[in-house]
C-alpha cells in the first residue's frame, strides 16, 4: 500500500524512496513532467529548508528553466559533445535544502547528469548528489 500525504504547502505526495509528486517543466522549448522528490525517509518529515527550496523554485520557475537550459548549453559546449540530448528526469530536493535537476543524456548513459541550483550553480555527473 502506498503511504499519501497532503501537505498545507506541497500538496499531495506518495511516498517513493522519498516524498514525491508530478510536475511539469519546460526545458529549451520542450514541455516535461517530471518527478519532484523530498529526500527522507518515510517516517521523517520534509524539512524546511526542502520546503523553502521548492517554493524558491516555484515562484522562479520561469527563470531557473532558463538558467538550467544556460548551464546545459554551457556544459555540452565546453565538453563538446556531439548531438547531445538531455531528457530531466527528476527535480530532487536534499534535506539540507540543496537542489537540482536529474537528467539522462546521451553521453553518459549509465549515471547521467544532474543540474545543481543550489546552492551553487553547475553540472556535473548524478552520482555528486545521489
Amino acid at each position: 500500500m502506498m503511504t499519501i500525504l497532503n501537505h498545507e504547502k506541497l500538496g499531495q505526495l506518495a511516498y517513493d524512496y522519498g516524498w514525491v509528486k508530478t510536475m511539469a517543466i519546460q526545458l529549451n522549448k520542450h514541455s516535461y513532467t517530471i518527478r519532484c522528490n523530498f529526500d527522507c525517509y518515510e517516517d521523517e518529515e520534509i524539512t524546511q529548508a526542502q520546503i523553502i527550496s521548492y517554493q524558491s523554485f516555484v515562484s522562479a520557475q520561469e527563470n531557473k528553466e532558463q538558467l538550467i537550459a544556460k548551464l546545459l548549453a554551457d556544459y555540452i559546449d565546453k565538453n563538446e559533445f556531439e548531438n547531445a540530448k538531455v531528457k530531466p528526469t527528476c527535480l530532487l530536493f536534499k534535506q539540507n535544502g540543496g537542489y537540482g535537476l536529474l537528467c539522462d543524456c546521451s553521453w553518459d548513459i549509465e549515471h547521467g547528469i544532474v543540474v545543481y541550483l543550489s546552492p551553487e550553480e553547475r553540472v556535473t555527473i548524478q552520482d555528486d548528489i545521489l
